[in-house]
């Protein structure tokens, strides 16, 4: 059966054109086939409404995935320096001269990052 076929059955039942049997009747289908077409179609809806991010455009040939993945790159980048900047903070007191390098950051007396 066409993508396009499952597409008007679900459509019918959906919108209450058809009940599952007429549908079934029309499209000369078992009444199962019906139930299992209306069931994927609701659940790839409700994927597709899962994976979008509201209030934003898709980037040109990034799928929703590739958005959050970069956006948890990004978050991840963001804590890391967080935590080291954290760390360099509170180990520079503790060193002569008041000045420690973790991980490329390096904090001097005044608990900078410098």
């Amino acid at each position: 059966m066409a993508p396009s076929e499952k597409y008007e059955i679900f459509v019918s039942v959906l919108t209450g054109q058809a009940t599952q049997r007429e549908a079934a009747e029309q499209f000369k289908v078992d009444r199962s086939t019906v139930v299992h077409v209306c069931r994927v179609a609701k659940q790839g809806a409700l994927d597709a409404l899962a994976a979008s991010v509201p209030g934003r455009r898709a980037a040109s040939g990034k799928s929703a995935e590739q958005i959050r993945l970069e956006e948890t790159a990004a978050e991840i980048e963001r804590l890391r320096a967080t935590v080291l900047s954290s760390a360099a903070n509170q180990l520079s007191g503790a060193w002569p001269g008041g000045k420690v390098q973790v991980s490329g950051l390096v904090v001097d007396d005044t608990s900078r990052i410098a």
